[in-house]
């Protein structure tokens, strides 16, 4: 593997709750930026990051994307080797993630391009570059946002809270499904049957679905430890402090 690319070419497609602002799945007409952090680690110290903050109707949630320093082996335990197949697809993840966003505002093509040509070394170099294509006053530009729910009650918390995927890939190497498009014409509402699927006036579907075995998965339903929590009166815990891999 080349040490000079490791952050280089193009990922391809593949085969949190702010109160009542987001919704679980398909969420039109969304804002957002695309910043990068130095100050990312526990307490605002020092430690290297993305962050994708989207904002709809006065709330914000955003989505940080750490470097990926480990990932985890499919026989348990993890692995730093930056050669391993692991971390490549750890690291893929990530820059597919990244993609899609700038992807939203400049297309597929304008990003394959950039990362095709251009030797990225860092993830710092790797997120400068895609914030580079971004256009002037693309944070007032309008685009879609698939939400899930966490997949499993966090420590201290009653409740699973919605979340914008940090994973875009399944297990197996397939995409789950788009997290960021263009913003679509038109109201879509959701199709009825098992897989999560939206159309609008003209009955044309929306990018964004999820299939219905991922329907059946804890991260498309809200899970709670009391009963007596109003969906919406629900807050965002603060993510600041997340660990990369929590």
């Amino acid at each position: 593997m080349d040490a000079n690319n490791l952050w280089g070419g193009y990922a391809d497609k593949g085969v949190q709750d702010g109160g009542s602002s987001f919704v679980f799945g398909l969420n039109q007409g969304c804002t957002a930026k695309l910043e990068w952090i130095e100050n990312a680690g526990k307490g605002k110290t020092a430690g290297e990051a993305a962050d994708i903050i989207i904002s709809k109707d006065g709330g914000s949630k955003n989505l940080r994307l750490f470097p990926v320093t480990q990932a985890y082996l499919k026989g348990g335990g993890t692995t730093t080797d930056q050669n391993s197949p692991e971390m490549a697809a750890a690291r893929l993840n990530v820059k597919r993630i990244l993609s899609e966003f700038v992807a939203a505002y400049v297309g597929e093509d304008r990003v394959a391009q950039l990362l095709g040509s251009t030797p990225i070394r860092t993830y710092k170099d790797l997120v400068l570059a895609l914030k580079g294509l971004l256009p002037h006053g693309y944070e007032d530009t309008k685009i879609d946002v698939f939400f899930q729910y966490q997949y499993k009650i966090a420590e201290g918390q009653k409740q699973t809270f919605l979340e914008v995927p940090n994973n875009y890939y399944t297990s197996f190497g397939a995409s789950k499904g788009a997290i960021f498009t263009s913003a679509q014409p038109g109201t879509f509402k959701r199709v009825e049957g098992g897989a999560l699927v939206y159309s609008n006036e003209d009955g044309a579907l929306h990018p964004i679905s999820r299939s219905a075995y991922f329907m059946g998965t804890d991260n498309a339903k809200k899970q709670t430890s009391e009963i007596d929590i109003p969906e919406e009166t629900t807050t965002l815990p603060p993510t600041e402090d997340d660990a990369p891999w929590g």
